[in-house]
């Protein structure tokens, strides 16, 4: 969803390729394993045009909508959400500088200690938050007490990283989606998941920020058109059943598909 959300702004062509639960899990296909052997998904590929240099592809980076194998010559394969948003942000800041096109619609502040605070926030949120969301699942099997902890835990982050957004928003920098809300707003959205399965309900001083993001969130074109199932399938629903699995993977050790 991370990824989606960015490549949905409509700054970049693209094509998606869904991945299904059993390829994911149970037997990755061999068209992604050729293009991308360690399997982890998302990831970005396209056909690099000049292979004499890189300046000319990362300026108009298109993805690769075949299996090639990315063992032949051109194919560029980026991985890692964060890692493909800002590759993005910063191939398609050259393009607007070479071109000065105001079609494009850039997910980082202009000026340079803007861009270094939006990252600061990214990084906290990779390094903190997104830990602090999965441990309520990972350990449902923890005591009382031990639960307790981690959703104090997270609370802490969630407030943190809202005293740290514009107060007006209602996103995280200003009025426009940004990198920081391609980051936390597949999380943030799926607060849901941890209140199905942990109880969890944020206690901290931020809740009417909090409220008006996610309501800001629900509403945004790009977010609504990421929060679908493949197979048509209820995206909510599906998400439970997933995260079910995940929670159970990392208690019991348990690899298989539980559906």
């Amino acid at each position: 969803m991370l990824l989606p959300m960015y490549l949905r702004q409509g700054t970049v062509p693209f094509r998606l390729h869904e991945v299904s639960n059993d390829e994911l899990y149970m037997q990755k296909p061999q068209w992604l394993l050729d293009l991308h052997p360690p399997g982890t998904v998302p990831f970005l590929a396209w056909q690099q045009t000049d292979s004499s240099t890189t300046s000319n592809h990362i300026a108009s980076p298109y993805p690769a909508t075949s299996a090639a194998n990315s063992k032949q010559k051109g194919a560029v394969v980026v991985a890692e959400s964060l890692v493909i948003n800002e590759y993005l942000e910063d191939a398609y800041r050259e393009l607007h500088d070479s071109t000065t096109s105001s079609q494009i619609h850039h997910l980082l502040p202009k000026d340079p200690v803007g861009r270094a605070a939006a990252r600061l926030l990214i990084r906290r949120i990779d390094d903190q938050f997104v830990p602090a969301f999965k441990q309520l699942i990972e350990n449902f099997r923890q005591t009382a007490a031990e639960q307790q902890a981690a959703a104090e835990k997270l609370d802490r982050e969630i407030t943190q990283l809202l005293q740290h957004y514009d107060p007006q928003g209602p996103f995280a920098l200003s009025d426009r989606l940004s990198l920081v809300d391609c980051a936390v707003a597949p999380h943030v959205l799926r607060l849901y998941i941890l209140k199905h399965y942990a109880e969890y309900r944020y206690k901290g001083p931020q809740t009417d920020r909090l409220r008006r993001y996610m309501r800001a969130l629900h509403k945004h074109p790009a977010v609504v058109d990421s929060c679908y199932h493949p197979e048509g399938l209820g995206f909510q629903e599906e998400l439970l059943k997933k995260y079910a699995h995940y929670g159970v993977t990392m208690a019991y050790k348990h690899l298989k598909p539980l559906w």
